[in-house]
């Protein structure tokens, strides 16, 4: 499945889509090991009344 890539500009805006880095922490040379690839996703529900 491919990531939405949608431009989301202005302040207070999060990115979607989000590389993290995972490093050995027990490392001296902490270098990175491992790189994720993540997408955030909001839903809202509202019941019908408000």
């Amino acid at each position: 499945m491919l990531p939405t890539l949608e431009i989301n500009e202005g302040p207070g805006k999060k990115p979607r889509v989000l590389v993290l880095e995972v490093m050995d922490r027990n490392k001296t040379d902490r270098r990175v090991i491992a790189r994720l690839l993540v997408e955030r996703e909001t839903r809202y529900e509202r019941y019908a009344d408000g």
